[in-house]
């Protein structure tokens, strides 16, 4: 055989060799994405099928045995502990965190003893995740790992600080009394961690920690304590300290970070320190943020000075409508019945925040002049002015007229009168009212019945065992456990199972459209992270999608977006230094899209500028979505985070409630 002849042999030898590689490597592909679409289609449906389960756990595919552990965390089924201990011991790093995480995610102790282990490694990613599950399964031997680590002062100051920020979750006075112990620690970012434990855990033991944080290096660390000092301190520590709280909390005010300012403003209103007055009337001054001006009203209200009347009264005209509410509700502490008159435009504006406003400052007299004002306002045209009165008119607590009220509330058309009338009926207890709802659930159809159904549920189960259970109520609960959406069936089969009554409903799971087919266009759509630029009235805010981190959510929120549901929104939630909310296309807080989607949590942490998914209970998300203005770690794995502020967070910091969307573009390319 010639040279040329053997080239040729050998050429064709090697291009058979790379078919047949290319081909197995295909047909092992193919049976990646085959067996994540079944664990995908198991996650969607909050179902696992052991036999599967166990294939899972033994594929050689990393990939696989990864996605495994984030299921049964987000499942959330402790039957497949087994499967978590073996994985907790993977070859592969990022299984291993997976799972530390899960077992975090269940807060289950029968793996205490593996995490702890894994708290002593020597990978500091490994060691972090490891401190958090400890934090979150809190028995007496993960408390005592976690006080060692934080007590260790050869261990690494990130590690420490991550630990003594993890123990806010703790409820135990051993680590309690460390963090106190250790407040005066000189590393920044050990006591940094030390005082966000403190002031989410606080309790009147940490008033003289708080008084020293106040005058802290750190500005974090003096927020951390002026919030602390406000939720420690009640009125006979204030008589005490009141003196030295004034002493330390005044320079504060004088400080450039309005988030400082913020929480002092706040402090000040609850502990009632009126030797500040003076101080916070200064910063009504227009050039200070209007988070800091709104929250000096509302303080100057909570501190009931009659000398700053005339101060406050200027605001009843401003431009800002926000203010001028702020302003109404804060004379009316202060004047009581004696601004009943100039309540009255307000209830009569075209504004409905003002209108709003008007209702809190009815609320605010209190008293049974108002009761009227309040019933008459009822007629208002805007739902969510009807709700904010119903609730006004339960807050006053006159039982002559409870039963009036939530018949007010219950024959309303609108969900969210109706919602807070049943509430209110469950809590009470009352019986006449369940002929009145059942009717209302017989009657709710499709999507939009699918809210009404579940708040007369949840208003069933405030009875308890003190229900009578009448052949309207079995055949209304019988009727639900066969409801086209599960979460309608679930709720019923909680009912029916307090009430004693045959509780058994088709599909004990979620339906899902998720298949083999269509597992690539959810969960591989994208290559590179798209982005939502939203357009608002106050500036541009881009958010970069973190696809791979939560993509059934991401694959929602771009839907929603394409479909124009987002245009014409506002902001109807803001809570400054937390978090600004959209997406409830009523523009109240109540709406959604009609439908609800799984919860995917992951690890990612909530800094300063984080989106995540809003929720009332785990899988009740929608179209709502918040924005984080500063870090807000006690959300991590509580919320889908699905989202990153990469441009416009100063934006962020000045939306207010009411502020206008005006649209949310989608870009998923850098070439669009």
């Amino acid at each position: 055989m010639s040279s040329y002849q053997q080239l040729y042999v050998l050429s064709f030898v090697t291009f058979l060799i790379m078919i047949c590689f290319s081909c197995g490597k295909l047909e092992e592909e193919y049976k990646r994405n085959a067996m994540l679409a079944e664990i995908a289609l198991s996650e969607d449906r909050r179902l696992i099928d052991p036999t599967n389960a166990t294939d899972w756990a033994l594929s050689p595919d990393s990939v696989v045995r990864e996605r495994l552990a984030y299921t049964i965390g987000i499942v959330g089924d402790t039957a497949y502990l087994h499967h978590l201990n073996t994985l907790l011991e993977d070859s592969c790093r990022s299984v291993v965190l997976q799972a530390i995480f899960t077992v975090g995610q269940l807060g289950d102790s029968s793996l205490t003893m593996r995490i702890i282990n894994h708290s002593r490694s020597e990978d500091s990613e490994i060691k972090r995740y490891a401190i958090t599950a400890l934090s979150k399964i809190g028995t007496q031997s993960a408390v005592q790992r976690l006080i060692d680590v934080l007590r260790d002062e050869r261990e690494n100051d990130q590690i420490r600080a991550h630990t003594a920020q993890a123990m806010c979750r703790l409820k135990d006075k051993n680590s309690l009394k460390l963090l106190i112990n250790l407040a005066r620690i000189e590393n920044n970012q050990v006591r940094q961690g030390i005082y966000y434990s403190l002031f989410r855990r606080a309790v009147p033991e940490m008033q003289r920690v708080f008084r020293i944080g106040l005058r802290d290096t750190l500005e974090q660390i003096q927020i951390y304590s002026v919030i602390g000092s406000g939720r420690v301190c009640d009125s006979s520590a204030v008589e005490r300290q009141g003196p030295a709280l004034t002493e330390r909390i005044a320079p504060l005010l004088k400080k450039r970070n309005w988030r400082l300012k913020y929480h002092s403003l706040n402090t000040i209103g609850r502990l009632k320190l009126k030797t500040l007055i003076k101080a916070v009337t200064n910063l009504l001054a227009e050039e200070e943020h209007i988070y800091i001006r709104q929250a000096a009203i509302r303080t100057l209200g909570k501190l009931e000075s009659t000398g700053v009347t005339s101060r406050l009264t200027r605001f009843l005209n401003d431009k800002n409508p926000n203010m001028r509410g702020e302003a109404l509700v804060a004379l009316a502490k202060i004047k009581g019945k004696q601004l009943l008159e100039e309540i009255e435009p307000f209830a009569a504006s075209d504004n409905h925040l003002l209108r709003i406003a008007a209702a809190n400052a009815y609320a605010v007299i209190g008293n049974e002049d108002v009761v009227e004002k309040l019933e008459l306002m009822f007629a208002d045209i805007v739902p969510v002015v009807r709700a904010e009165v119903i609730e006004k008119l339960f807050a006053l607590g006159i039982d002559s007229l409870m039963h009036k009220h939530v018949e007010l509330g219950l024959t309303d058309e609108d969900m969210v009168p109706f919602t807070l009338a049943c509430e209110k009926a469950g809590k009470e207890k009352m019986e006449w009212v369940l002929p009145i709802i059942c009717e209302r659930f017989n009657h709710s159809t499709g999507e939009s019945g699918f809210e009404i159904k579940i708040t007369i549920l949840d208003a069933l189960a405030e009875y308890g065992d003190s229900l009578t259970v009448t052949n309207q109520i079995a055949d209304m609960i019988k009727s639900a456990l066969t409801d086209q959406y599960f979460p309608v069936r679930k709720r019923a089969a909680q009912v029916a199972a307090a009430l004693d009554l045959p509780s058994e409903f088709n599909r004990k799971y979620y339906h899902s459209e998720i298949s083999a087919k269509n597992f690539s266009s959810i969960y591989e759509r994208y290559d590179t992270n798209p982005k939502a630029i939203i357009k608002t009235a106050k500036g541009k805010i881009e958010i970069e999608l973190f696809y791979n981190a939560a993509p059934k959510t991401v694959n929602n929120f771009i839907t929603l977006a394409k479909n124009g549901f987002y245009d014409q929104g506002v902001w109807h939630r803001v809570i400054p230094d937390f978090v600004i909310q959209d997406g409830c296309p009523r523009g109240d807080g109540w709406g959604s899209p009609g439908y609800e989607i799984r919860c995917e949590y992951n690890d990612l942490p909530y800094i300063k500028g984080s989106v995540g998914m809003a929720t009332s209970g785990k899988d009740t998300g929608g179209s709502q979505y918040f924005i984080c203005q500063s870090a807000q770690s006690h959300l991590d794995g509580r919320y889908t985070l699905f989202g990153q502020v990469i441009e416009g967070i100063n934006t962020v910091t000045l939306m207010e409630i009411g502020d206008s969307i005006y649209s949310i573009v989608i870009v998923e390319s850098e070439e669009n």
